[in-house]
């Protein structure tokens, strides 16, 4: 089983000390420092026990000259003096092959093809599923089919290294994904509403082909209470083939402007995870690690609240703008600029 990473801070160069990394490392957490150099590393993780994974992260991924990202399981001995501590042990590596996690992801629209290629830049192992053959073909080829900034290096490079594949085959996306996001499109319904049909059927697609444990997130703009439907979706497709096979629901809202949204997503101004499983937290926490630095921008709550949250944002944008428009009316009116 994966190591699960727990609790994780964000270290300046100048705050790289021994004694910031024993106390984040003390709770098994992951420390992600900016550093200009590795030189110092040896004298930072000298007195601390257990294992410590650092791996190095490429420039190009971290827009910093090295990161550092160290992940450690020390035991609870706080009572002990630090001197008195075995030295940690220290293997090195890189992110890609320590951190990544096996995401699939449904739909491969702007929300789910940002979403896929930056979370392969980040060493995830990503397969995007579609039912559209032709998009998946193109995809597949690298041609990347609608213009986001930013996103057609991402999508070359981390298909050519391996990362980023496309496919139309539902059970072998279900089989990949220990996290399965839902990206799938909710259009209009005839009064207006959000019709989630397509998540439905790719929750219920997710019961008919589910062997083993999953971690199921909800990423599409859906009305609150969807994630119990995909869960009651789930549960029944898993009844008619008469097994029981864990998992767990999320709501992972996007909040990504069209036409900017590479960069909304590698640096969110926040990140909504919904779910009642603590499990289910930790390891969302863990993939959003890499995007959460300088400050903690994770806002955790339950699904409903989760999927309330997008409506909340959604309506607060259009009220700033219609306050603006009538702003400039009257300025207008009265001769003001």
């Amino acid at each position: 089983m994966r190591r699960q990473v727990g609790p994780h801070a964000v270290l300046a160069a100048h705050q790289f000390s021994r004694r910031n990394l024993r106390r984040h490392l003390d709770v098994g957490g992951t420390v992600i420092v900016n550093v200009s150099a590795s030189w110092s590393l040896d004298a930072m993780f000298e007195s601390l026990s257990g294992t410590v994974m650092v791996a190095l992260e490429t420039p190009a991924v971290v827009g910093a000259p090295h990161t550092v990202r160290a992940v450690a399981q020390s035991a609870p001995q706080r009572s002990m003096p630090w001197f008195k501590r075995t030295p940690a042990k220290v293997r090195f590596g890189w992110a890609a092959g320590a951190f990544g996690v096996d995401i699939s992801i449904f739909g491969t629209g702007y929300v789910g093809l940002v979403t896929g290629a930056c979370f392969a830049e980040m060493g995830n192992r990503v397969l995007c599923v579609d039912v559209d053959e032709a998009k998946v073909e193109a995809l597949a080829g690298g041609d990347v089919p609608l213009f986001e900034r930013g996103l057609e290096p991402l999508v070359r490079g981390n298909r050519e290294a391996g990362r980023l594949r496309f496919t139309t085959d539902a059970a072998e996306g279900v089989a990949h994904g220990e996290v399965i996001f839902l990206a799938v499109g909710t259009p209009s319904d005839e009064h207006g509403g959000a019709d989630v049909g397509n998540v439905l059927q790719a929750a219920r697609t997710i019961g008919e082909y589910l062997e083993r444990p999953a971690l199921v997130v909800g990423k599409s703009t859906v009305p609150v209470g969807t994630a119990e439907r995909v869960r009651e979706t789930i549960v029944g497709a898993l009844a008619r083939r008469g097994v029981a096979v864990p998992f767990a629901v999320a709501s992972n809202p996007e909040f990504l402007k069209e036409g900017d949204a590479v960069a909304d997503f590698m640096k969110p101004d926040r990140i909504v995870i919904g779910s009642d499983d603590e499990g289910a937290v930790e390891l969302l926490e863990r993939i959003y690690a890499p995007f959460n630095r300088n400050r903690d921008k994770i806002l955790r709550m339950d699904t409903r609240s989760a999927e309330m949250t997008k409506y909340a944002a959604n309506v607060m944008l259009a009220a700033k703008i219609s306050l603006m428009n009538e702003f400039a009316n009257v300025a207008e009116l009265l001769g003001a600029d």
